[in-house]
């Protein structure tokens, strides 16, 4: 069914996805894109009719195709971006629990500001949240987090501009740790805590307490450790 700027259509084989509804447009730029998935043909309808709209505004030169888009994209739910992110992420060769960490802290931030879709994004509101963290340290991990979140949406064109530039960085006074080398004693009550302590990590904690024994006997940096296969030893 081809409309004015539109056509709403069903697959034409029969499979797993005969019956729903498709539609496909022109972007305004000479561009065709397609929907698809849609449950009814009043719903295909009404969606090919805003896309068609969108198109004149684009080709009238009222909005460009990129703000549009933007716009679109700003006014969904944040979710889907948060998991675009992700993929994107693990197609860079990113670990699974960094992958993991960085999505938890921008969806924990999120949480904290009750910021729902991307327009809802505002210095004021990240600033707050962020300073409701448990620590500095903590905050500063969380807004490095969402910082790199909103370069993914600026380059993907989810954004147009940075919404968080004015967001100071929490400062953390002082050292936050001072290394020095562990004691016998000290090394022998880390053994004996991560053996005890639930892990927040994959290891299990008698696992944990063990992998801390190899570096501490061998010498092992963590990645070497992590790199050991069977065949590493004779």
């Amino acid at each position: 069914m081809r409309r004015n700027g539109y056509s709403a259509f069903r697959r034409k084989r029969k499979g797993e996805a005969y019956g729903l509804w498709y539609v496909s447009w022109s972007t305004g730029t000479g561009r065709r894109r397609t929907m698809g998935g849609i449950l009814s043909k009043a719903i295909a309808q009404e969606i090919g009719r805003k896309k068609a709209q969108d198109a004149d505004r684009v080709r009238g030169g009222v909005i460009k195709l990129a703000e549009l888009e933007a716009s679109n994209a700003g006014q969904a739910a944040i979710a889907p971006h948060i998991e675009a992110w992700r993929r994107k992420l693990t197609s860079k060769g990113d670990t699974p629990q960094h992958v993991k960490q960085q999505c938890q802290r921008v969806r924990r931030i999120f949480a904290l500001s009750e910021i729902s879709r991307l327009d809802d994004i505002t210095a004021d509101l990240i600033q707050e949240a962020i300073g409701r963290s448990k620590t500095p340290q903590t905050a500063r991990h969380y807004l490095t987090a969402l910082r790199t979140f909103i370069r993914f949406c600026i380059k993907s064109g989810r954004l147009t501009t940075n919404p968080i530039l004015a967001v100071d960085m929490p400062q953390v006074a002082g050292e936050t740790f001072r290394r020095h080398a562990f004691t016998d004693d000290e090394v022998f009550r880390l053994f004996d805590a991560t053996a005890k302590r639930k892990s927040e990590t994959a290891f299990r904690p008698l696992d944990r307490s063990m992998f801390y024994r190899l570096l501490a006997y061998t010498g092992l940096r963590k990645s070497e450790a992590l790199s050991l296969t069977p065949e590493s030893f004779d």
